[in-house]
């Protein structure tokens, strides 16, 4: 599962969900329910996973060639398919018979797959699935006249590895509905058997159905963000109707069941998680200092994912002598990629507007003895990047951004003096963007770039890339 939509500052509190309602455009847009069908060949798969084909095709008398977008299809196949909405890229239609399939189509390892929102990609053999990603990231690097052959080997994950996962709730007169959205839908599809999600989430949706029952009231919906902590769940309640202190007591009274560490909830007036109960220390301490994050904190999407980018970072920095190599960290979070340095003696200035995750980072940091060598700034640095001359002076800056990427920010590192940067990125558009600005405009050469997929089954994927000047700023009078 992709850092999932909406869209928001990657390492913030998720914005307070809402089931998904089409809005006035889509309705608009939207086609006749018994608008015709019609047959088409899918040519490739799109950047969102959805094959697409072009056909002409009639509507309001006028007759015109689109690309039609098909969810679950492969190159190569053929397919009859209902039209049910145009955008401005085509129309979108749902999948009514396969007419011809693609040797290179599996069966689904999933029972809800077409149903769930949550994965795309699962229909792809495995060959098919890891070049079309491995294309993606090719493709766009080329276009933007970036060095391709700098790949290092990808890393996948694998089934059954997601420690963070967001779910929808509804109450029903048959009890609490707990799972993810269907595609395009508000209708919740059961999430106990997901292959994507680690056995402590997977053992935890039973139990968060007999927890939630009666006690959010009738007709409740949200959303409920678990992180797995290295101590255990750590459950952020997003409620769409404001909720009692009657029901949050018995929401609390009854946590024992889920067996959590924390249990807090972010009412829809409020911007601020609140913590109902906390019968455990909520730990986190996978990447080297003993840290008790926010709620809802961000965190990498796998356990397996968060080592191989801790990896890929560590083998971008020298490791002979840390001592005193000064390091900076923008969109720092609670000190995923930087923490591991702190007992090295590396000078760390780390940097993120999410004030929880800075502070829970510097208290970790102070508490292990490491204080003294780093410095801690709330920041946002969307809008207010660290300038050339805050700059100057590091070793390596690291830069983890949101998905909308940071180009503010990869301006100021181009007119700097820092040798090195390391990037990591969940999109692959603003990552090329960022990245053209610092090779093109800041004089950097590509050392290494890799691809690590932790969202598996779905479009995204989380890249990591190592730039290094070896003159120094670039000249303006350079070609």
């Amino acid at each position: 599962m992709p850092k999932s939509p909406p869209h928001r500052h990657k390492k913030s509190r998720p914005p307070k969900a809402r089931p998904r309602q089409h809005t006035e455009t889509e309705k608009a847009r939207a086609l006749p329910r018994n608008s015709p069908e019609l047959s088409v060949e899918i040519t490739r798969i799109g950047a969102r996973g959805d094959g697409i084909g072009k056909a002409r095709y009639t509507i309001n008398c006028q007759t015109g060639n689109y690309n039609i977008f098909v969810p679950g299809t492969l190159a190569g196949e053929i397919v009859r398919v209902r039209p049910h909405s145009i955008t401005a890229q085509g129309l979108r239609a749902e999948i009514i018979e396969l007419l011809s399939a693609s040797p290179h189509r599996r069966t689904p390892p999933c029972p809800h797959f077409g149903q769930c929102g949550g994965c795309q990609l699962q229909h792809l053999s495995t060959d098919i699935y890891r070049s079309w990603k491995s294309e993606q990231l090719f493709a766009l690097m080329e276009q933007a006249g970036l060095s391709t052959g700098c790949m290092q080997t990808p890393f996948w994950g694998e089934d059954f590895q997601r420690r963070r996962a967001t779910f929808a709730y509804k109450q029903t007169k048959n009890g609490l509905l707990v799972g993810f959205f269907e595609r395009q839908s508000h209708f919740i599809i059961p999430a106990a058997d997901c292959i994507i999600l680690n056995s402590s989430l997977s053992a935890l949706i039973a139990g968060l159905g007999d927890w939630g029952d009666n006690r959010l009231g009738a007709g409740a919906s949200g959303r409920l963000q678990v992180n797995q902590l290295d101590s255990g769940p750590d459950i952020t309640i997003y409620p769409d109707q404001l909720l009692s202190a009657a029901a949050l007591s018995a929401l609390a009274a009854a946590a024992a069941k889920l067996d959590c560490v924390r249990l807090s909830i972010v009412q829809p007036d409020s911007g601020l998680p609140l913590t109902l109960i906390m019968p455990k220390t909520a730990l986190l301490n996978s990447f080297g200092l003993d840290l008790v994050p926010p709620p809802a904190a961000f965190l990498q999407a796998s356990t397996q994912g968060e080592v191989a980018l801790r990896a890929f970072v560590s083998g971008s920095i020298e490791q002979n002598s840390l001592s005193g190599t000064k390091i900076i960290d923008l969109f720092c979070g609670c000190g995923t990629l930087s923490a591991q340095f702190l007992s090295r003696g590396c000078h760390l200035h780390a940097c993120d507007s999410d004030s929880g995750a800075v502070t829970a980072f510097e208290q970790a940091a102070n508490q292990a003895g490491y204080g003294q060598n780093a410095r801690f700034e709330r920041r946002n640095l969307i809008t207010a990047p660290l300038l050339p001359d805050q700059l100057n002076g590091a070793d390596y800056v690291i830069m983890d951004p949101p998905r909308s990427g940071a180009g503010a920010q990869a301006k100021m590192l181009a007119s700097s003096t820092v040798k090195t940067v390391i990037m990591i990125s969940c999109h692959l558009h603003s990552f090329v963007r960022d990245m053209s600005v610092l090779v093109h405009d800041g004089g950097y050469e590509i050392d290494t770039v890799q691809l690590i997929d932790q969202f598996i089954y779905s479009p995204h994927c989380e890249i990591a890339a190592c730039l290094r000047r070896p003159g120094g700023i670039k000249n303006d009078d350079e070609g």
